[in-house]
């Protein structure tokens, strides 16, 4: 390798970590822009790594990580919400930060508000009366049934 080969390199390397630390800051940016509708992120759990969708108005989706999954959920995020999604761990700290609570048995109920927009007709009177089933309580799927009027 001759010196003219090591500038290359040492060019391309500072090339990409320009790009690295540009990438890493366009959350951050956008969020101050008002640009960012949608943050992601992921969170290492007991029952496997799960996929965060946090909005304006709060938390948008928990779901299982996985590439087939998590690419129909932004699919169906940015036709039902918005397309200006990016991954964000700053925009979706605080949720991710109470799941994790949660977790470790140090949380009993969540204070962070919750955006319901990606629930719709049974899906969502279903959730509605499920938040309503104290924490250490268990009701079944026919009582729940029952409550909001689809026995």
């Amino acid at each position: 390798m001759n010196a003219n080969d090591l500038k290359r390199l040492a060019g391309r390397a500072e090339t990409e970590s320009r790009s690295r630390t540009a990438a890493e800051a366009l959350p951050d940016a956008a969020a101050a822009d008002g640009l960012l509708d949608v943050a992601v992120g992921t969170l290492s759990s007991p029952i496997g790594e799960l996929f965060v969708v946090v909005t304006g108005r709060g938390l948008a989706a928990v779901a299982f990580e996985g590439d087939d999954y998590r690419d129909a959920l932004l699919e169906r995020v940015s036709r039902q919400i918005s397309p200006r999604i990016l991954p964000s761990p700053k925009g979706t700290d605080a949720w991710r930060r109470e799941l994790d609570e949660y977790f470790a048995s140090g949380r009993t109920g969540f204070e962070l508000p919750v955006d319901r927009r990606l629930i719709h007709g049974i899906a969502s009177d279903v959730l509605r009366q499920t938040s309503k089933i104290p924490f250490g309580e268990v009701s079944t799927y026919g009582t729940i049934a029952k409550e909001i009027g689809h026995p």
